[in-house]
């Protein structure tokens, strides 16, 4: 039969270790960037994807001026 001080003591230890475990609230992490591994000397490395709206309108400002330019070229 088990004394009632080691049940005790039991709980209480049980209790402290629930306690202490690590609790992982994924929902505050904010998305991160996906990483880019190069594995070879000649692999060519891509600008990473603008993520705002600002960005984005830049990209596609800058993406119709390089075609207007090299349309330009061509004539």
């Amino acid at each position: 039969m088990i004394s009632a001080s080691t049940r005790s003591l039991a709980v209480l230890v049980a209790a402290l270790a629930v306690s202490c475990a690590a609790v992982d609230d994924k929902t505050a992490v904010e998305p991160k960037a996906q990483r880019e591994y190069r594995t070879g000397s000649n692999i060519p490395v891509h600008d990473p994807k603008p993520v705002t709206e600002e960005e984005r309108a830049r990209a596609v400002e800058q993406a119709r001026e390089m075609q207007r330019n090299s349309a330009a070229t061509k004539q």
